[in-house]
C-alpha cells in the first residue's frame, strides 16, 4: 500500500521537475548570443531531413539544441552520431508586423537556442557513433528509412509517412494546401485516432496468438493479455511518432482508461481528460503557447461534452454525421482566430474522408508499418492498398480544395470574440430540453463577421510593413488595395512575401491586390516565381520598373502608366533612378503629371 501511494507522488515530482527545468531553459539567455562563427560538439538527434540544398538536422550540445543546415548533397547523418562542426549562426528575421509569425520564439519554446549552417572546414569531423546517445531517435530514424525504401514507388509516399510518423516534411505544397482547405489536415497529426487504431491492431493480433495456447489462456485470459499488449504498443507508437502534444494527450488518456479496465476499475472520460491536461501542462508548461495543445484538448472536451451522459442512442447515420458537424462548429472559432480561414466544404469532405481514412487508409498504413518488421511482403501489400485508397481520396480533396467556393480567408478576430464563439458553441450543443440553446448562434456572429472599420469613400489608409528588403507600403481605399515594394535580394523576398506580406493580408482579410508596384531587377520568370509566394491572394496588375519582351496583360511599365482614380482617390506612378514609386494624392505635383 505504501508503494502505491509513494510511486505516483515520485512520478508527479519528476514530471514537475521536468517542467521547472523547461521554464528555466526558456528564461535563460542564449549562450550563443553575439557569436557568429564557432566550433561546437554535439549529438545528432531527431530525424535529419534531406532538402534541395543538403541536410537539415538538430544537434544537441551542452549549451542547448541547435537547428542547422549542412549544404552538402552526398552526406548521411544518423541520430546518435557525435560531430565536431564549425558553424555560422544566423539571426531569424522578425519585424513584429501584424499577423507575422514569430518563428524564432516558436523555436525558443521548442528548446532550440540558435539556428545556423555548417561551414566547410577541417574542424568538421565525426568523433563517435553510438545509438545509445539517442536511442529513441535512432529507432525512429530506422523506421523512417525503412518506410522511405518500402514506399518509394508509391505516389502518396509523403502522405503515408505523415499518417504513420506525423512527419510532414515530404508533403508538397499542393497536397498540404488541399488538406488545409478541406479541413482534413488533422489526419497528419498523430492523435487518438492513430494511437487507438495501432493499439487495437496489436491487441487483436495478440488475442488470437495467445488463444492458440489453451494452457496459457486458462491461466491468463486472452482479453487481458490483448489489452495489456495494446496499451504497451500504444505507448511505444506514441514515442516513435515523436510524442507531440496531441500524441501525449492521446497516449495518456489511453493509458488511464486502459489500465483502469485492466484492473477491472472504471475511470470517467472527464477525469482522464483532466489528468492528461494537467500532466501535459506540468511536463512542459510552455505548451500553453501551442495551438496544437488547445485545439487537441478543446476538440476532445466537446466530444465528451456532447456524447457522454446523453439520453438516447444515435442511429448509425447519426454517429457518422453528427461528430463531423460538431467538430466543424466548435473548431470554427479557433480555426478563424489561428489561421484566418473558414472552410465551407470541410464538413462535406470530412463526411467522405473520415470513413475512408478510419476504415481503410490509416489501418492499412499502420498494419503495413507493423508488418514491415515481421512479414515485410504483407507489409508492402498493405501499403499498396492504402496508397490506392489514398490516391483516389486525395484527388477528390484536391478537386474541392481548389474551387472558388471552397471557403474564404477572413480577417483576424480578437481573443475575446474567439472565446465568445466557443461559449456560444457550448450553449448550442447543450442537451435537448434546455431552453434558449439557439441563442448561442448569436454569440458566433462576431466570429463569422469580424467588425472591421472600412475605409471611407475618397480617403486612403496606408500601413508600412518592415521586411528584409526594407519597408513595404500597403495602401487601401474603400474598394482597392495597392502594395508598393522594392526588392534588392530575391531570396529574402520570397520569405518576405510568404511570412510578412501575405500574413498581413490574411490578418486583415484581404484576398486581392489590385496593383503591385514592384521595383526589382528580376526577370520575367523570377517575377512569376514571386507571385507563387502569394497563393492565397489574387494579383490583378503589376507595375514594374522595366519592360519585358514577353507580353503579359498583368504587367505594366511604370514609366508608361497614366494617373487614375479609384474610389474617389487619384493615384499616379513615377519612375526615378530606375525605381517605381506610387504617388499619393497629396504628393501629386504638376512637375510630374498634368492633373
Amino acid at each position: 500500500m505504501l508503494v502505491k501511494k509513494i510511486l505516483p507522488l515520485i512520478l508527479l515530482l519528476l514530471i514537475m521537475s521536468h517542467g521547472i527545468y523547461s521554464i528555466h531553459q526558456y528564461l535563460k539567455p542564449s549562450p550563443f548570443l553575439g557569436k557568429t562563427s564557432i566550433v561546437v560538439t554535439g549529438v545528432v538527434i531527431d530525424i535529419p531531413h534531406a532538402t534541395d540544398q543538403g541536410l537539415s538536422f538538430l544537434l544537441k550540445t551542452q549549451e542547448g539544441i541547435l537547428k542547422l543546415n549542412w549544404y552538402q548533397q552526398k552526406l548521411t547523418l544518423t541520430p546518435g552520431q557525435v560531430w565536431q562542426l564549425k558553424i555560422r549562426l544566423k539571426a531569424l528575421p522578425y519585424f513584429a508586423n501584424p499577423g507575422e509569425f514569430n518563428y524564432g520564439e516558436y523555436l525558443h519554446q521548442e528548446g532550440i537556442v540558435a539556428v545556423g549552417y555548417v561551414l566547410e572546414d577541417n574542424a568538421d569531423q565525426l568523433e563517435t557513433f553510438a545509438w545509445a546517445n539517442a536511442p529513441l531517435d535512432y529507432l525512429r530514424f530506422c523506421w523512417y528509412q525503412r518506410l522511405l525504401t518500402t514506399t518509394a514507388e508509391l505516389k502518396t509516399q509523403a502522405v503515408l509517412i505523415a499518417l504513420i510518423l506525423g512527419d510532414k516534411t515530404l508533403l508538397n505544397p499542393i497536397d498540404s494546401e488541399a488538406f488545409e482547405r478541406t479541413g482534413t489536415s488533422y489526419f497528419m497529426v498523430i492523435s487518438g485516432l492513430h494511437i487507438v487504431l495501432f493499439a487495437m491492431l496489436g491487441a487483436l493480433f495478440m488475442r488470437y496468438l495467445w488463444a492458440l495456447c489453451p494452457r496459457l489462456a486458462l491461466k491468463i485470459p486472452a482479453t487481458q493479455v490483448a489489452l495489456a499488449t495494446g496499451l504497451i504498443l500504444g505507448l511505444v507508437y506514441g514515442l516513435m511518432a515523436g510524442a507531440v502534444v496531441p500524441t501525449q494527450r492521446a497516449v495518456l488518456m489511453l493509458l488511464f482508461m486502459g489500465v483502469a479496465k485492466l484492473f477491472f476499475r472504471r475511470i470517467s472520460s472527464w477525469r482522464a481528460l483532466l489528468l492528461s491536461f494537467f500532466l501535459v501542462l506540468l511536463w512542459n508548461p510552455l505548451v500553453i503557447f501551442s495551438v496544437a495543445f488547445w485545439m487537441s484538448f478543446i476538440a476532445v472536451f466537446f466530444l465528451i461534452f456532447c456524447f457522454s451522459g446523453r439520453v438516447g442512442k444515435l442511429k448509425l447515420w447519426q454517429e457518422w454525421i453528427w461528430p463531423q458537424w460538431l467538430m466543424f462548429c466548435v473548431l470554427m472559432p479557433l480555426t478563424i482566430y489561428t489561421f484566418n480561414q473558414l472552410s465551407v466544404i470541410s464538413i462535406f469532405t470530412n463526411l467522405l474522408a473520415m470513413p475512408v481514412m478510419m476504415l481503410g487508409v490509416i489501418p492499412l498504413a499502420l498494419l503495413g508499418a507493423f508488418l514491415l518488421w515481421i512479414m515485410p511482403v504483407l507489409g508492402v501489400w498493405c501499403f499498396v492498398a492504402s496508397n490506392f485508397l489514398m490516391q483516389h481520396l486525395l484527388s477528390i480533396l484536391q478537386y474541392f480544395a481548389f474551387k472558388d467556393w471552397w471557403g474564404d480567408w477572413v480577417a483576424q478576430i480578437s481573443f475575446a470574440n474567439m472565446m465568445l464563439g466557443l461559449l456560444g458553441m457550448m450553449i448550442v450543443f447543450l442537451p435537448k430540453g434546455i431552453p434558449g440553446r439557439w441563442l448561442g448562434w448569436f454569440m458566433v456572429i462576431p466570429v463569422l463577421l469580424p467588425f472591421t472599420s472600412p475605409v471611407p469613400e475618397g480617403q486612403i489608409q496606408s500601413v508600412q510593413l518592415q521586411t528584409s528588403n526594407g519597408p513595404v507600403n500597403i495602401v487601401r481605399t474603400s474598394g482597392h488595395v495597392i502594395v508598393e515594394e522594392r526588392i534588392t535580394n530575391i531570396r529574402s523576398a520570397h520569405g518576405d512575401l510568404r511570412h510578412i506580406i501575405e500574413a498581413y493580408l490574411m490578418h486583415e482579410g484581404i484576398h486581392q491586390i489590385d496593383l503591385w508596384v514592384l521595383s526589382t531587377q528580376a526577370g520575367y520568370h523570377q517575377v512569376l516565381g514571386l507571385m507563387q509566394d502569394l497563393p492565397k491572394v489574387r494579383i490583378m496588375q503589376i507595375a514594374i520598373n522595366h519592360h519585358f519582351s514577353i507580353y503579359d496583360s498583368r504587367l505594366t511599365a511604370c514609366a508608361k502608366a497614366e494617373p487614375w482614380v479609384w474610389d474617389g482617390v487619384t493615384f499616379a506612378l513615377r519612375e526615378e533612378s530606375k525605381q517605381c514609386y506610387l504617388v499619393m494624392p497629396f504628393l501629386l505635383h504638376k512637375k510630374y503629371f498634368n492633373v
